[in-house]
């Protein structure tokens, strides 16, 4: 993984990005979301405290997932509609693989992006229904809508 070593453009507190595909930190000093571009850092605005979940896990943990070693480098935690939160973490793999280690009711959830083959046609979210099947994937098992809703970031 290679780490981007800088200071920020709010406070000028050192910050890392700690692996090639992180665009976004915050910075631990003063809560400033830091993009890289290509051609400088840009101060994005101050980000919100993360609610305290008692979550296990941390930003630095290393873990292995199917063979594969991992650094959680980000944390993301959203709102649910009804008001209860959950966190995403970022892993970073040794293989150049990313994803999301979700945490919600006590599970852990690891996550890809996973390309669509060309013309696969999904359904439009209004037209989800809970407990029916979601039907156009390709390949995949049968997926069942059991919640339907918007998350928002919360921090």
């Amino acid at each position: 993984m290679s780490v981007l070593r800088s200071n920020c453009p709010s406070c000028a507190a050192p910050i890392e990005f700690k692996a090639g595909s992180t665009i976004v930190v915050v910075c631990e000093f003063c809560r400033s979301a830091v993009a890289r571009t290509d051609r400088a850092l840009e101060d994005l605005g101050k980000v919100a405290e993360v609610v305290e979940t008692q979550s296990p896990l941390k930003i630095g943990l290393k873990g292995e997932f199917k063979g594969n070693r991992f650094e959680l480098t980000g944390r993301a935690q959203l709102k649910h509609e009804m008001g209860g939160v959950w966190d995403e973490w970022y892993a970073t793999f040794s293989n150049g693989w990313v994803g999301w280690l979700a945490e919600a009711q006590g599970r852990f959830y690891m996550t890809f992006y996973q390309p669509l083959p060309a013309g696969t046609v999904l359904p439009d979210f209004e037209q989800l229904r809970i407990g029916e099947p979601i039907s156009g994937i390709p390949g995949a098992a049968e997926f069942i809508a059991a919640e339907k809703g918007t998350a928002t970031a919360a921090a």
